[in-house]
């Protein structure tokens, strides 16, 4: 990620790990913690702890499942959803930056970047 895009990011008050469970719920608010965990590729162990910071920042909600008491759902917050046009700086950028990479070589790269930030998020978690 480039220092420009980090700094945006740092600059909301944002870990990369919270910023691709935002970007998830963009996508698809009023997820599971199972399915926000597999998407974001962490642990749900890892996801509870990232939740939970992101609760106290008033960045997201968890809810009980209406008709599954055992489920919890997590959604975005007014607060939260402001950020979403970052998204399409970020959208924007990647365009631009992966024009020249063939459907194979982006596929390595995401496969790869998935890696690095499952990781990131397993030592981010790990160190609270």
């Amino acid at each position: 990620m480039s220092d420009q895009a980090e700094a945006r990011i740092a600059s909301h008050d944002l870990t990369l790990t919270q910023w691709v469970t935002l970007t998830a719920l963009w996508r698809r608010d009023g997820m599971t913690n199972n399915e926000l965990a597999e998407y974001s590729e962490v642990t749900p162990a890892a996801l509870s702890k990232t939740l939970g910071r992101m609760e106290k920042k008033d960045l997201v909600k968890r809810e009980m499942d209406g008709s599954d008491r055992r489920v919890q759902r997590v959604f975005l917050t007014p607060k939260s959803k402001k950020l979403k046009p970052l998204i399409n700086f970020y959208s924007d950028m990647n365009e631009l930056i992966l024009a020249e990479f063939g459907k194979q070589e982006k596929e390595l790269l995401f496969d790869m970047l998935n890696r690095i930030i499952h990781r990131a998020g397993s030592l981010e978690n790990r160190e609270s």
